[in-house]
């Protein structure tokens, strides 16, 4: 095992339990169709050996196919799993492999073969290894001067659509006609997303960016531009305590505008300026309202089976916002700032969006998709042939790309983590 695996056991130990508790759970349908409770002489069992050459991960299930209608919503929502955990893992390595090559590690990883080793792996040779080893030596020898460095990460929101969402309804009603409700009904008040005309209540959300910093009163978590109450770190990574004209990274509460995500503090909310998203609590007119989280069923009669499938394929397909980094830092305290500075400023979006706000939506489909897969299987005798084989193979997909996910969000975390830790 690497060294900088083993500095990150006790995180991983302590923040990974809800997660591996869900890969445990899928993992117990991801190994296919479970036949125990089957007869041996039941025909299903042959005609499953035909297999299912219709079902491609990544590609679109033909609408024809003739299989149990659950089976198919089932198989699409696999496909779409597959091919968002396929992207997270590439993005993941692409990052981590930018970090290491800008930091002048040598290339340890482009000829392994499997492609989660090639991220992670106990030798320490895959690129998130060699990232994070040179990011945590960089930060201690910066420490080693005096060097301040700071980091504000502004996480990007993800929106789930809406119409998605009314469409699986559709897909999954058991009556003539469904009330979908509308966003404002079927999202949790805390997740709901909206720009607000009105104001943004205490404890909620401005969601600023670079292009539209938002008006900030409370916690930055990027760029503060305005009085900082606490510690000011500037962009040259110069320190400052209760600075009026702050331009950096706020410790504390920040009064001025926000170049990212900011709660509200204080009890008379306020307003986040124009054509700023407000998320979690809107007193007044408000449009474009989106979810930020799954949307929960409509009140109407539904195929249970059908319509978590169907969600997770909502869920899966989510827009995310990108996160904002900034690093701010003397890029002349050591030898190796600025390339630091530089390389994480490019690319820690990508890993904090793996590690955070795309890979967290990723395992709340999977949740979903192993309900499904269960309470399809306990049905099995209804199911012909070609059904069974292709919930099989699907199953199977989703259990090996839960895998792929698991790497791609605990490396992220761990590169990530080897700067934070060691910044303001």
């Amino acid at each position: 095992m690497s060294p900088f695996a083993h500095h990150f056991r006790p995180y991983r130990t302590m923040h990974s339990d809800l997660r591996a508790g869900r890969f445990a759970l899928i993992a117990l349908m991801a190994g296919g169709v479970a036949v125990g409770c089957i007869d041996p002489k039941s025909p299903l069992l042959t005609k499953s050996a035909e297999g299912c050459d219709e079902f491609v991960a990544g590609a679109d299930v033909d609408s024809n196919l003739a299989v149990d209608p659950n089976v198919r919503s089932f198989m699409q929502a696999a496909s779409d799993f597959t091919r968002n955990g396929e992207a997270i893992k590439a993005d993941t390595l692409t990052a981590c492999a930018n970090i290491a090559k800008d930091l002048g590690a040598p290339d340890t990883w482009s000829t392994i073969e499997d492609s989660g080793d090639a991220i992670s792996n106990n030798q320490g040779t895959g690129a998130c290894d060699s990232a994070g080893s040179l990011i945590e030596q960089a930060f201690i020898d910066a420490g080693t001067v005096n060097a301040t460095v700071a980091i504000a990460v502004s996480r990007g929101e993800c929106h789930l659509d809406f119409e998605e969402q009314k469409r699986c309804d559709a897909e999954c009603t058991l009556n003539e006609s469904c009330d979908p409700g509308s966003v404002e009904t079927r999202c949790e008040p805390g997740a709901l997303s909206v720009v607000c005309e009105g104001t943004c209540n205490a404890g909620a959300y401005c969601v600023g960016t670079a292009e539209a910093p938002s008006s900030c009163k409370g916690h930055c978590q990027a760029e503060c531009e305005g009085e900082c109450k606490g510690e000011c770190i500037g962009e040259a990574g110069s320190a400052t305590t209760d600075n009026p004209n702050c331009r950096g990274k706020c410790s504390a509460s920040c009064h001025g505008s926000c170049r990212g995500k900011s709660k509200v503090e204080g009890s008379t909310g306020i307003s986040c300026g124009a054509h700023v998203r407000c998320t979690g609590g809107c007193t007044g007119t408000f449009s474009e309202p989106t979810c930020t989280t799954t949307y929960k069923p409509p009140k109407c009669n539904i195929d249970v089976d059908c319509h978590a499938a169907c969600s997770a394929r909502v869920t899966e397909n989510a827009v995310c916002d990108p996160t904002r980094v900034q690093v701010f830092a003397d890029v002349n305290a050591t030898p190796q700032m600025k390339a630091i500075v530089d390389t994480l400023n490019t690319n820690f979006p990508s890993l904090f969006t793996s590690a955070e706000a795309k890979g967290k939506l990723l395992l709340d489909a999977a949740q979903r998709l192993g309900d499904t897969g269960a309470s399809l299987q306990t049905r099995i005798e209804d199911l012909d042939g070609k059904s069974l084989a292709c919930l099989g193979k699907a199953s199977t997909t989703v259990g090996q790309t839960i895998g792929s996910v698991n790497i791609s969000v605990k490396a992220s975390v761990q590169v990530t983590l080897s700067a934070t830790e060691h910044a303001q």
